[in-house]
């Protein structure tokens, strides 16, 4: 179980983190000091709990929590503080647990068991996609090198199908362009697939991709990818975008004149709040 951990007090996060990793459920504990931290890590990686102190009155457990929904919908929230007035906070922000301080080892494990029995948690790899301005695969914050073209394009147009059903039929038009939907295009895609799935395995993430006869998905809730987080409305992720999208590819134009519209809002968005300042 991967958690990270928001809290002000550098002793106060210490301990936290010190408790957790003594737990045999938890793999990993990151802790952040400000909430713009948090929100940054958890763009391109996964956690499986995320922990609020809002004992700091200058940390919005409502507004974080809402920020961090965005980016990771299904991400469990717990806060956590020494004020037992403060659970209303936890309630109004649908919080799924309420940690009070001072709070012993068994208790953080409570609620760790309870999160874990509500959501199902699986322990997997974290998987990132990145697609501004080129593509590339990322596990568990390492970039994975795809040295075969094709193998790598297919991915990239499932991901950027964004859970979508992509039929044999389609992506044979996308990858071989001059070629006529034949047999020997149907074998190219075959090999290309199976070597997909190979890596995939090889990964430990074939869990992202769902197939069917000859139709192929990528489990969007089980990935993190800049582009939706893009299309979510996510500003840290728009203001990273400079007009370029799997530029690689000449069919992701279409995608790209998609969050080009996105960024031209926000752009819009911002000047308007500064003109009514």
């Amino acid at each position: 179980m991967r958690i990270i951990y928001v809290n002000r007090d550098e002793q106060d996060a210490r301990r936290f983190q010190k408790e957790a990793e003594s737990l045999v459920e938890v793999e990993e504990v990151q802790i952040f000091f400000d909430e713009k931290a948090a929100v940054n890590y958890l763009l391109s990686n996964r956690a499986d709990v995320a922990f609020f102190d809002i004992s700091d009155a200058e940390i919005n457990g409502i507004l974080l929590a809402g920020r961090i929904r965005k980016i990771q919908p299904n991400l469990p929230i717990v806060f956590v503080s020494k004020y037992a007035s403060y659970a209303m906070q936890a309630f109004e922000a649908d919080a799924d647990g309420y940690l009070l301080k001072p709070y012993s080892r068994t208790d953080l494990e409570r609620q760790l068991k309870k999160v874990e029995k509500r959501y199902h948690i699986r322990s997997e790899p974290a998987v990132y996609f990145r697609t501004m301005p080129r593509f590339d695969l990322f596990v568990d914050g390492e970039l994975v090198l795809i040295t075969q073209k094709k193998v790598k394009e297919l991915l990239a147009l499932l991901v950027d199908f964004a859970g979508n059903s992509l039929t044999s039929e389609q992506a044979i038009t996308y990858l071989w362009e001059d070629r006529p939907i034949d047999n020997h295009s149907k074998a190219l895609l075959r090999v290309t697939a199976m070597r997909l799935r190979e890596l995939l395995q090889q990964k430990k993430i074939d869990f992202i991709l769902k197939e069917e006869n000859g139709v192929r998905a990528i489990e969007t809730s089980r990935v993190i990818c800049d582009s939706y987080q893009m299309l979510a409305g996510i500003p840290e992720v728009i203001e990273r975008y400079h007009g370029e999208y799997m530029v690689e590819y000449s069919w992701a134009e279409v995608g790209n004149a998609r969050l080009s519209r996105i960024a031209e809002e926000r752009k819009k968005e911002i000047i308007k709040q500064q003109l009514t300042r």
